[in-house]
């Protein structure tokens, strides 16, 4: 499981998911979830809000660059099935 996985998970979702859910989408342990999570957000491609209440959930989504790099790599998806 990569990060391209996780960004293409987000693609099209207008509400964001919380790790639980993208691991679950993506068929991954969590634990690989937090790491790929934890890439993206220091470049940038990924967005967190932590919502409050028992338990505590971190909602994930894409950021606008993260939103640009989905359609670059739906091209590339593209050229390489064509």
């Amino acid at each position: 499981m990569g990060t391209i996985q996780v960004i293409s998970a987000l693609k099209d979702l207008t509400d964001p998911l919380t790790l639980l859910e993208l691991s679950k989408r993506v068929d991954c342990s969590n634990d690989t979830m937090r790491s790929a999570v934890e890439v993206l957000l220091k470049i940038g491609v990924v967005q967190q809000k932590i919502e409050k209440g028992p338990p505590p959930r971190r909602l994930i989504s894409l950021t606008e660059k993260g939103k640009k790099v989905a359609e670059l790599l739906e091209q590339i998806e593209e050229v390489l099935e064509s």
